[in-house]
C-alpha cells in the first residue's frame, strides 16, 4: 500500500486563506443585499432595515452597494415614521448618485426627500478634493483632503497620505477634512497624495489621487547699498584741474624752447583755484 502525504507550506496555506476570504466577501455582500430586497418586497420593513444597515457596516462595501442600501433605507425609515433618518439616507444616496430615485413601492414623499437633497447639494456627486494650502514656511508643504459634499451617513473619516521621494506623511480624522504637513527633501519637485473617504465599517467609499508641484524656494536678491555722498571725493573736478595744469605746463615749455635758451629755468606752474 502506497501512502501519499501532502505537505503544504505555511505561506501557501496563508495565501489560500486570503484568496478564499476575498472570494467569499463579495457573495456575502450580494446575498445580504438580496435578502434585504426580499424583505422589503414582503413588507417586512423592520428586518429589511436591519439587513441594509448590516450592508453599510461591511468592510468591503462598494459605492454601488452603499447606494442601494441608502436608497432602500431612505424609504424604509420613512415608512417606519422616522423621517429624520430617512432624510439622512436620502442625502447619502444623492451624494453617491444625484439621479437616484426611490425604490419600487415607496411612497411619493420619498422622492421628495431625494429632490430636497439634490437641491442642497446643487446636484453635485460627492468627491474627495485634494488641495495645497498656502505655505507657512518655505520648507513645509501643507495638503488638505476634503469630502464635498459630506452628508451625514456617507462616510465617517477622511484619510490622506502624501509622499515626496523618501519623505512621507499620513493623517486620518473625522469628516469633512484632514490635513498633513510634509517636509520634502531638498530638490524634490512633486508631492504625490492619495485621499479616501472611509465608512464607519472601514470601507473606502470614495478615493482620489493628485500630484502637486512644489514651488522652488524664493531667491533672495540683495539690493545695492546707497553710496555715502559725504565720503565721496570730487574725482571729476580733480580730473579737470589736472588736465588744465598739464595744458599750461605744455604751453610754457613750448614757449621757452622756442626762444632758444638751452638754460631756460622753468618757473613754478600755478593753476588758479588750487
Amino acid at each position: 500500500m502506497i501512502r501519499i502525504v501532502w505537505r503544504i507550506s505555511p505561506c501557501w496555506l496563508a495565501f489560500a486563506m486570503v484568496v478564499v476570504g476575498v472570494g467569499m466577501a463579495s457573495p456575502v455582500r450580494a446575498q445580504t443585499a438580496a435578502q434585504g430586497r426580499r424583505q422589503y418586497m414582503a413588507a417586512d420593513f423592520e428586518r429589511s432595515t436591519v439587513t441594509f444597515e448590516r450592508v453599510l457596516a461591511l468592510a468591503d462595501l462598494t459605492p454601488e452597494a452603499a447606494l442601494e442600501a441608502h436608497r432602500y433605507l431612505a424609504a424604509l425609515h420613512f415608512m417606519l415614521q422616522d423621517e429624520a433618518q430617512a432624510a439622512i439616507h436620502a442625502a447619502a444616496a444623492v451624494a453617491l448618485d444625484p439621479g437616484v430615485s426611490a425604490p419600487e413601492g415607496a411612497p411619493p414623499e420619498v422622492d421628495g426627500l431625494f429632490g430636497a437633497a439634490r437641491e442642497r447639494g446643487a446636484g453635485r456627486p460627492a468627491a474627495v478634493v485634494i488641495e495645497r494650502e498656502p505655505p507657512a514656511s518655505d520648507s513645509v508643504v501643507h495638503v488638505v483632503a476634503r469630502l464635498e459634499p459630506a452628508p451625514e451617513g456617507l462616510a465617517a473619516e477622511v484619510e490622506l497620505r502624501c509622499e515626496a521621494e523618501a519623505a512621507q506623511a499620513e493623517q486620518r480624522g473625522p469628516v469633512p477634512s484632514v490635513r498633513v504637513d510634509l517636509t520634502p527633501p531638498e530638490g524634490a519637485t512633486w508631492v504625490d497624495c492619495r485621499a479616501s473617504a472611509i465608512t464607519a465599517g472601514g470601507a473606502t467609499i470614495l478615493d482620489a489621487r493628485r500630484r502637486l508641484g512644489i514651488e522652488p524656494a524664493p531667491v533672495s536678491i540683495l539690493a545695492p547699498e546707497e553710496p555715502d555722498e559725504s565720503s565721496e571725493l570730487p574725482w571729476p573736478w580733480i580730473a579737470v584741474g589736472a588736465g588744465a595744469a598739464a595744458i599750461v605746463a605744455t604751453v610754457v615749455i613750448v614757449a621757452v624752447l622756442a626762444g632758444g635758451d638751452d638754460q631756460a629755468q622753468f618757473a613754478p606752474v600755478t593753476v588758479e583755484g588750487w
